[in-house]
């Protein structure tokens, strides 16, 4: 009898492991991730903030969404700067939630640029990569594999000021998060989006 439970609970225990590691898998999380240099910027975007923890940056996008809708635009090509390094307690965290308008049509820039502050990110060498979005969990699977791959390749000695994460359209089929670190940034470039806090 307790060899039988003993079988049953070692079944169960391999299953729970396939589907977690066939879950994973899914995500991306056992993918090697591609770094390389290359260039960001100039991108115009159109802001608002958000300063907390992860966990509610959902809330605060679909607060933005919206505000964003209220002032008449029907959709954002969205990214977020992150201006924190990771080592910030949570509640002290600083983003920011943006649409880009140079990709905007004409109505949804001009909805853009009345209801919200502007900002251009500016033109720097920065380590580019990429994860597939799958679900919400890419979310955080993405981050918890890409920013070590990058890690990896700065320079020594390096110190980034900002990550900026790009997720497309919103009334477009999300395919892929890409992310950024800026690698000669003027220290004083992104203090306006500092200043907004």
């Amino acid at each position: 009898m307790v060899m039988a439970i003993l079988k049953w609970i070692g079944i169960v225990i391999l299953v729970v492991a396939a589907a977690i590691a066939g879950f994973w898998a899914y995500m991306g999380g056992f993918a090697s991730v591609a770094v390389e240099r290359g260039t960001i910027g100039p991108i115009p975007i159109a802001y608002t903030t958000y300063r907390g923890p992860y966990s509610g940056i959902g809330d605060a996008w679909t607060g933005f969404q919206s505000e964003w809708e209220a002032a008449g635009a029907t959709g954002c090509d969205s990214l977020a700067v992150y201006l924190d390094p990771p080592d910030t307690p949570p509640e002290k965290t600083r983003s920011i939630l943006a649409c880009r308008t140079d990709t905007a049509s004409a109505q949804n820039a001009a909805a853009l640029q009345s209801a919200f502050n502007s900002f251009t990110v500016p033109q720097s060498n920065a380590l580019l990569a990429e994860f597939p979005f799958k679900n919400f969990f890419s979310y955080m699977v993405g981050p918890m594999k890409v920013y070590p791959a990058i890690q990896e390749m700065w320079p020594d000695n390096f110190d980034p000021t900002v990550a900026i994460e790009i997720y497309g359209d919103t009334e477009a089929e999300m395919e892929k998060i890409g992310f950024a670190v800026p690698l000669d940034e003027d220290p004083a470039a992104y203090q306006p989006l500092r200043d907004a806090f």
